[in-house]
């Protein structure tokens, strides 16, 4: 009772409080300063596991290691390219930078392909080849025009048949008519001769013409490997532009046929 009803406080005022200048909370420059680091460290975590996710090939040597395959070259890019509306897709209308600019970096890199495509083999280098892609407008038709032009300087005879039936380009790229063409020799008993169109004394030219229902019916028969047997004893190389892979199986059945899948 006593000590409930003293009336003497146990408390000392020693000094009386200051009133702070600045807020305890938040601390701007700390909370910078972590917020960067943070992010930092999570910008790097993330590029790090993004690279251990990626599978995608992006040097030679990566794709040398990955396939066990011979690399013949490398094509750049080539820039300013034209574009054309095609069934109401844009594509890019292939170029011919040997024919048109023999003395740029592309031009030299078909020359360094035809190069290497002599080295494969000293004895024996392939002379029919099959040209194709993964996927489409990867540069097939391109690469093989300008090959043949290569070949074709060279002093070789050089043949080029558009064997793309499906969404053939070769009558483009050098601007001849397409009515007469691959199909009509396949489908048409007699001379093929009559349907060869001559860039030049070196090149000569066969387009794919009308696109026919059922390609693989005409490319996997009988004709077909009889005519590359025909060009294979006139001419110095053929190159056949084939369909990508990844759209049709024309390409391989092609492929049976020649020296080797390019």
């Amino acid at each position: 009772s006593i000590a409930e009803n003293k009336n003497v406080g146990n408390t000392d005022i020693i000094s009386p409080a200051t009133v702070p200048d600045e807020p305890v909370s938040p601390k701007v420059l700390m909370n910078l300063i972590i917020g960067t680091v943070m992010g930092l460290l999570l910008g790097i975590g993330t590029a790090l596991l993004l690279e251990a996710l990626d599978n995608s090939v992006k040097t030679v040597k990566e794709a040398q290691d990955i396939f066990d395959l011979t690399v013949l070259g490398t094509i750049p890019t080539m820039e300013g390219s034209e574009k054309v509306n095609v069934k109401s897709l844009e594509r890019t209308r292939p170029q011919l930078p040997v024919r048109d600019m023999p003395r740029s970096a592309v031009s030299e890199a078909y020359r360094m392909l035809q190069a290497n495509l002599k080295f494969l083999s000293s004895d024996n280098p392939p002379r029919v080849i099959a040209m194709t892609s993964s996927v489409p407008q990867e540069g097939k038709s391109t690469t093989t025009a300008n090959l043949a032009l290569v070949l074709a300087e060279m002093g070789h005879r050089v043949l080029l048949v558009d064997a793309d039936l499906r969404r053939p380009s070769q009558h483009q790229i050098w601007e001849l008519p397409n009515s007469v063409g691959l199909t009509n020799i396949l489908v048409e008993p007699g001379k093929w001769s009559g349907s060869v169109r001559s860039e030049n004394e070196h090149l000569d030219i066969i387009t794919a013409g009308v696109i026919p229902p059922n390609p693989v019916r005409l490319l996997d028969s009988q004709r077909m490997a009889h005519l590359i047997g025909e060009w294979r004893e006139l001419y110095d190389f053929v190159l056949i532009d084939a369909p990508p892979l990844a759209v049709a199986s024309d390409a391989l059945l092609v492929a049976q046929m020649t020296d080797g899948l390019l």
